[in-house]
């Protein structure tokens, strides 16, 4: 069934907190400040072990706060947020990361591009680093042959420009997704936890006909790492190692198919292995390659309990 949108779209933002207060209530009143009229804040709570349900709740009354007893990753709290905005039968549910700081008018930005492409159901702004302004998200590109993804111009400084288009995929640290669409796919994968959910979530809204828009004029400062790793860094700490060679296996076992999944399979352990290996040992990040290895070493195993 198509939707008819009002013409003043409804938005559902969806923010999953855990243990980091300060920066949910900076995000959340950046919503206030570049989200558009209609929105609702929701912001999921999981299982923080500080004050953060009653910081929030006194410095953000007017979100909508959801506690869940123990965290349960990233991709559960997402979609338990998911269910709890779909509810509202939004337009659209934004995904923001907790540690994020929209600029102006950024998620009617996102909105306005995607009410311009009707063939797109995912759109993503440009993201800088929270502290230096260089970028780190410029769109998603996923090599199909060899299975790894990039940033293209990660790391460089923005130069204020940008070509708006479709991209492979759009980060969740700021995902934009059609309420039409999340109704046809679903949430994303919990398989996934954390790392590549975002990039699996573009694979299905492309095998069900929808693209993914880059859109740089909206703007999104991001601190990068602060749940997972060392915060304004790319640091490949033991968590991280281990989701990311788990995840971009799971993501091939998945998502790729014959002939590229034997080659993308392949690239994992050509190309992945040997790079993140050289980056860790480079960073002399303590357990993080004995945490690569048992990423790769779970993704196998979740494959084998699956034949």
């Amino acid at each position: 069934m198509v939707r008819v949108m009002s013409s003043s779209p409804m938005l559902c933002t969806v923010v999953v907190n855990w243990n980091r207060a300060n920066d949910t209530v900076e995000c959340v009143r950046s919503l206030k400040r570049g989200g558009i009229e209609n929105d609702r804040i929701i912001v999921i709570d999981n299982g923080s072990t500080d004050d953060s349900v009653a910081r929030i709740s006194s410095e953000c009354p007017e979100v909508e706060l959801h506690r869940m007893e123990s965290n349960q990753g990233y991709a559960k709290g997402a979609n338990v947020g998911m269910r709890l905005a779909m509810a509202h039968r939004p337009d659209f549910v934004f995904f923001l990361n907790n540690d994020a700081v929209i600029g102006d008018r950024c998620a009617s930005k996102l909105i306005e591009a995607l009410q311009r492409q009707p063939d797109c159901g995912l759109a993503g702004p440009k993201i800088l680093y929270y502290d230096s302004g260089n970028i780190w998200f410029a769109g998603g590109r996923y090599n199909r042959f060899l299975g790894y993804s990039k940033h293209p111009g990660m790391d460089g400084p923005d130069d204020g420009n940008g070509t708006e288009g479709p991209v492979d995929f759009i980060t969740g640290c700021a995902l934009m997704v059609r309420g039409e669409l999340i109704e046809r796919i679903g949430g994303f994968d919990e398989d996934f936890n954390m790392y590549a959910e975002d990039i699996e979530y573009g694979f299905r809204a492309r095998d069900a006909g929808s693209k993914s828009l880059y859109v740089p004029s909206a703007l999104v400062r991001h601190k990068v790492s602060s749940s997972s790793g060392v915060q304004g860094s790319n640091v490949m700490t033991p968590q991280r190692s281990f989701f990311y060679a788990r995840n971009m296996i799971l993501l091939v076992l998945k998502r790729v198919h014959w002939p590229e999944h034997f080659t993308c399979f392949l690239g994992q352990f050509a190309i992945s292995l040997p790079y993140y290996s050289g980056m860790i040992a480079m960073q002399r990040v303590r357990g993080g390659l004995r945490a690569y290895y048992r990423g790769i070493g779970s993704a196998l195993k979740w494959a084998v309990s699956r034949t």
